[in-house]
């Protein structure tokens, strides 16, 4: 029986249309536009599609050889604004993104290609996403590079987030 509260994927859902209307208004001068130790537009658009590619892997695992690898979560679910404080505090912390998860750089024939890429391995969040109900969103665990191991429903609000904290990265870069 899919969740009956979809606040998960209606944020991702929202994340996702936002971060897409940022990058398809920017430039092709200012999606491949190189700041001395940043990453482009494009480079974000690749890391997201990067991190997310292994989270649509574990959520596509059948959930009793999820709880079987990782366990069963046994302390209360952290909401959105939870999950954006621990992963706020790893970052403040000096936490950095793992190097498999370090974009290469984005040539501009690129663009459509790393875009289609988010797109696709985000529409399949979702869709995994909905084939939990709202028992396994918070028994069924994740590993997290940082935060270690998290809900699925925490590994969907940190998804919504992490889409946001670098929409805003490109923003603020690009000075708009």
């Amino acid at each position: 029986m899919p969740s009956l509260n979809n606040a998960h994927i209606q944020e991702l859902r929202n994340a996702q249309a936002e971060f897409l209307r940022t990058i398809h208004a920017l430039s092709n001068e200012e999606f491949v536009r190189e700041i001395p130790g940043k990453w482009t537009a494009g480079q974000h658009v690749l890391h997201l599609f990067l991190t997310t590619k292994p989270v649509n892997i574990g959520l596509g695992l059948p959930k009793f050889l999820l709880k079987l690898l990782f366990g069963k979560c046994s302390r209360p679910v952290l909401d959105y604004d939870g999950v954006r404080s621990a992963y706020s505090a790893q970052l403040t912390g000096g936490a950095k993104s793992p190097k498999m998860y370090v974009p290469k750089v984005v040539a501009l024939d690129q663009r459509e290609k790393v875009l289609g890429l988010f797109t696709g391995a985000t529409d399949r969040l979702m869709a995994l996403a909905e084939q939990y109900d709202d028992a396994q969103l918070d028994l069924v665990q994740l590993p997290h590079p940082l935060l270690g191991k998290i809900t699925a429903r925490e590994m969907l609000y940190f998804c919504a987030f992490h889409i946001r904290v670098h929409q805003a990265a490109v923003e603020r870069d690009l000075g708009r």
